[in-house]
């Protein structure tokens, strides 16, 4: 799937081709589940973010993912993380592991302005 969307952007480098591609529910609940099969946990839950709200419950799932291998989360797919509530999550497991070098990085990332547009000026 990712290769057929990376022939038909240019490698993702063409913003208008970009911005007409997209995946149905479907195609994205398949991505995530070849995602979970190869072991590449952090980038599936990345592409649960995407999934409609009115799917089975994608935040469960991205949930899921983070409890049943924590071990094999990778932090360089973090940043693609928008939706605060999973990087919250990430900041308790790694704080109840002490790995304060991963608290700290997923701390930096939710301070992040781009995450925190809709915030109150005072807030951010």
């Amino acid at each position: 799937f990712l290769l057929a969307g990376s022939s038909v952007t240019l490698c993702f480098r063409q913003p208008a081709l970009v911005s007409r591609l997209s995946f149905s529910d479907l195609t994205l609940f398949k991505m995530v589940d070849c995602l979970r099969t190869m072991r590449l946990t952090s980038a599936a839950i990345v592409l649960c973010q995407m999934i409609s709200d009115e799917q089975e419950n994608n935040y469960r799932s991205a949930l899921e993912m983070i409890a049943s291998d924590p071990n094999g989360l990778d932090d360089r797919y973090f940043e693609y993380i928008w939706e605060v509530s999973l990087l919250e999550i990430l900041v308790a497991l790694y704080h109840k592991r002490h790995e304060e070098t991963r608290v700290q990085k997923v701390v930096r990332l939710i301070g992040r302005p781009e995450l925190n547009l809709s915030s109150p000026a005072p807030i951010r």
